[in-house]
């Protein structure tokens, strides 16, 4: 069995129309996807294998995101741990980031393989309401005992924040 879990942050509480993550500076998004097993690498080469993605809101322009290897885990065969196929980086750009990591596991003093996902862009002149983001990851080939915890959602509104204070005399 693997427990895969997605933790989606994001660094502000709010938005503003044309306000810039750009990939310089601090990413609007960070996502990690870890493999919390400790007897099974996740591996499609071993039948086991993790879908992740992330439909980024339309209100984000210009995205642009990269992959990283956080941690490698251990591994049942060749490198533990990968953003996609064997590249231990990956860039990309575009609202749609569909990744096929190979996650190593955790056996006691390697800690869970784990990559992380950094997502950029520019949110835009017209954008209003919410922005509401979710990541996910499915696997195939090995079973999950928690898919509850395979999903991650961050919600930003956009726009001032409103605070409205009432006195009360008399």
């Amino acid at each position: 069995t693997a427990d895969v879990v997605v933790t989606k942050t994001a660094s502000v509480t709010s938005v503003q129309p044309g306000q810039a993550f750009p990939s310089s500076g601090t990413p609007l998004y960070t996502i990690t996807v870890t493999n919390n097993s400790t007897t099974d690498q996740i591996r499609s080469s071993l039948g086991k294998t993790v879908t992740f993605t992330d439909v980024v809101p339309a209100q984000l322009t210009n995205v642009t995101w990269n992959c990283t290897v956080t941690n490698l885990g251990t591994s049942q065969q060749g490198t533990a741990t990968r953003c996609n196929g064997s590249n231990s980086t990956v860039n990309g750009s575009g609202n749609s980031i569909t990744l096929s990591p190979r996650l190593g596991y955790n056996n006691g003093s390697s800690g869970p393989g784990q990559i992380t996902i950094k997502v950029y862009g520019t949110i835009s002149a017209s954008a209003s309401g919410t922005m509401v983001n979710t990541a996910s990851a499915s696997v195939s080939g090995i079973t999950d005992p928690n898919l509850a915890n395979n999903t991650s959602t961050v919600s930003l509104p956009i726009g001032t924040p409103r605070t409205l204070t009432l006195n009360k005399t008399g």
